[in-house]
């Protein structure tokens, strides 16, 4: 049988300490250890000017279309012989170019009385936000395409490297833009129209109220609004269905958090903007800050436009400008005279839900005294110990006591504290993974950090995070040990308790493709018996350390 998979990987079960990793700040974010708040606001915002650009108008001719005429695009496709499943007629007309969104946004007939259960307010009043804790679900994968969360969508282009890394493989199909790139117009609406037919429907919105849950995060990509010369994303057809879903998530009282996943050619090089590869947005060295900003700020303009109408305003309460900008390679006093222009055009145009703000990959003490003359602003956090090989290769139990229940806990309550942190802070990102196992999370043709078959950005492999650490049989939850269930129930609760303590969270996400990936699947894991059935009632807190064992039982089938 060989060496146990889930056994801990250190030997004798030795508590080893939990970091939370936090990348050195890049010089532009460097200030003395003591400064008045005014010296602070000067500093981090002096260098912000007015922008001179002019919107293209959400109603604008060149908004909601692309270079490839709409005429073209439904041209031999078979996005209307899919029907019409999930998307209202309206909706569909919509994206067939047949009405304006004005149409829809000026349509009065629509009630705010709904809520997803009785301890929550019904739309048409405030939720006490900072009183009672945001309890959220992203639904990850849809709008914004990732191959680890929806593989079926890039199997067929990358045959032979499920489970081995293949790196240095080019023009290789890795994200939204080569998918769609490859397919071409014609054939990516149908194939999009198709996935988004069916990876989220009205019944998604009734299963999270169902679960306790009061707010959904919906990624969107810019494409859903506009796109540019060169860029391959079809147009204005996502923009129907994150409609169809404000609408659904009205009907079932869920508040929604508006994130706009990406930026015009990658504000992270990760797949999940759009686009894998090298940051070029604000990138550092980069000479045309102010037009890649203006590009953003029509997008945030459009988006605005709808969380303002009142068919929306009560929906959308949260507005996140832009996830995960990666902080470590851009220029800062760019991103944060976009996030300035992005905050002054969304108050500017009436919102007043809350506007987030990514962590930028900093570290949460950074953001302490930053941004403090803005009202109704959130850090946004994304929280997961599974890409530090210091938190991987700690025992269980440390993961929960030391990790969550002391670590997280505390760095997101200083956070979330105006005299300690920065204030206001969400967790728009945690899930149940307690490695880095599972299939193309880290890329596709990317290995696992765990196991010692991820490629650093030098291209050499690098170290397994123990011994004996092995992928083999984690996302497998029909072979998992008894204890390691107990650890993941666990492990889920301490962590629903450690956010709670802040504004609230986002689980991500709501499902993975087939079951394929538990920890990353919240659907999954109620099934399993080891997340909550209701969000707000976990069955442990970390008042109760004392009831983690020492050591886990991971005595497993000895089929295995």
């Amino acid at each position: 049988m060989g060496s146990n998979p889930f056994d801990d990987p250190l030997p004798g079960n030795q508590p080893r300490e939990i970091h939370i990793h936090v990348e050195k700040v890049p010089a532009e974010c460097k200030r003395p250890k003591r400064f008045n708040r005014a010296i602070a606001v000067t500093c981090i915002f002096g260098s912000a000017v007015v922008l001179g650009f002019v919107f293209g108008g959400f109603w604008g001719s060149d908004t909601l279309v692309s270079s490839v005429p709409a005429e073209d695009i439904k041209a031999n496709t078979p996005s209307h012989r899919l029907g019409k499943r999930g998307l209202e007629g309206r909706f569909q007309s919509l994206i067939d170019g047949k009405i304006e969104i004005a149409e829809i946004l000026n349509d009065l007939e629509f009630s705010d009385s709904a809520r997803p259960n009785p301890s929550v307010p019904p739309l048409s009043e405030p939720f006490p936000y900072g009183i009672k804790p945001i309890r959220g679900i992203n639904l990850g994968g849809w709008l914004v395409l990732e191959p680890f969360i929806k593989p079926s969508l890039f199997k067929p282009y990358n045959e032979g490297i499920e489970k081995v890394p293949a790196p240095n493989i080019t023009d290789r199909i890795v994200d939204e833009y080569t998918l769609t790139k490859a397919l071409g117009q014609d054939k990516a609406y149908g194939v999009l129209m198709e996935h988004y037919e069916t990876w989220v429907t009205e019944e998604t919105f009734a299963k999270v109220a169902q679960l306790g849950f009061d707010h959904v995060r919906i990624p969107l990509g810019f494409w859903a609004v506009k796109t540019w010369e060169g860029d391959p994303y079809v147009p204005r057809l996502s923009m129907g269905y994150f409609l169809q879903a404000l609408e659904w998530a009205r009907q079932y009282g869920l508040r929604v958090n508006v994130d706009l996943h990406s930026a015009p050619q990658s504000q992270n090089g990760w797949n999940h903007s759009g686009r894998q590869g090298q940051v070029h947005w604000l990138a550092k060295g980069t000479t045309n800050g102010t037009q890649e900003i203006s590009q953003m700020l029509e997008i945030i303009d459009a988006l605005t436009q709808i969380a303002v109408a009142p068919r929306y305003k009560n929906t959308i309460r949260i507005f996140g400008v832009l996830n995960e900008p990666n902080m470590r390679q851009m220029e800062v006093h760019q991103l944060l005279r976009f996030y300035d222009s992005a905050y002054r055009l969304a108050r500017g145009a009436g919102f007043d839900g809350w506007i987030s703000v990514s962590e930028g990959f900093i570290g949460l003490d950074k953001w302490k005294g930053k941004m403090q003359r803005y009202e109704g602003i959130m850090l946004d956090a994304h929280v997961y110990q599974i890409f530090d090989p210091y938190s991987m290769k700690s025992t269980y139990r440390d993961k929960v006591v030391n990790g969550i229940c002391q670590g997280a806990k505390n760095y997101i309550k200083n956070s979330d504290n105006l005299e300690t942190g920065f204030g206001p802070t969400i967790i728009g990102e945690w899930s149940a993974a307690d490695t880095d196992c599972a299939m193309w999370l880290n890329n596709v043709g990317q290995g696992s950090r765990w196991d010692g078959t991820f490629y650093d950005e030098q291209g050499n492999l690098t170290a397994k995070s123990c011994p004996k650490c092995s992928c083999k049989y984690r996302g497998q939850s029909s072979v998992w040990p008894s204890g390691y269930q107990q650890f993941l129930q666990m492990y889920v609760d301490a962590q629903i308790d450690a956010f709670s303590g802040s504004y609230g969270f986002f689980f991500w996400n709501f499902k993975v493709e087939g079951g394929s990936e538990p920890h990353w699947s919240y659907f999954d894991l109620v099934d399993l018996g080891i997340a909550p059935a209701n969000i707000a009632e976990p069955s442990f807190s970390c008042a109760e350390v004392e009831r983690v064992p020492k050591i886990f039982n991971m005595t497993i089938a000895p089929k295995l």
